[in-house]
C-alpha cells in the first residue's frame, strides 16, 4: 500500500497552517481550535499528526511551503514537530523554534 508523503488534511491544515505560520507564530491558538472542533475531529488530528511524525511523511519543502520555516536537518525538523505534537496534545512546554530553524 502506497504512503501519503507531503499530505495534509483541511483539518490539521487549519491547525498548523494557522497557527504556526511564522508571520503568526501563535501556538497557543492551536490548543483553542483543537479544544472548539470537539473530542471526535480532535483525536483524528492528533492521530493523523503523530502518524507522519512516526513515519517522517513530510518533507522539510512542504512545511516550509506550509509554514515558511526552514530547519537545520531532518533530525532537527521531526524533533521540533514531536516538541509540537507534545505541546498541543500532551500539555507540553511550549516548542522553541528558534533552536532549531536558520
Amino acid at each position: 500500500m502506497p504512503v501519503d508523503i507531503d499530505k495534509i488534511s483541511p483539518d490539521l491544515n487549519d491547525v498548523l497552517g494557522t497557527a504556526f505560520h511564522i508571520e503568526v507564530y501563535e501556538p497557543w491558538n492551536a490548543k483553542v481550535m483543537i479544544d472548539f472542533i470537539g473530542p471526535k475531529r480532535a483525536q483524528k488530528i492528533r492521530t493523523e499528526f503523530e502518524n507522519i511524525i512516526r513515519n517522517r511523511l513530510w518533507s522539510q519543502k512542504f512545511y516550509y511551503n506550509l509554514n515558511s520555516v526552514e530547519f537545520k536537518s531532518e533530525d532537527d525538523f521531526y524533533t521540533y514537530l514531536e516538541e509540537v505534537w507534545q505541546y498541543v496534545f500532551n500539555d507540553g512546554p511550549l516548542p522553541d523554534i528558534e533552536k532549531y530553524w536558520y
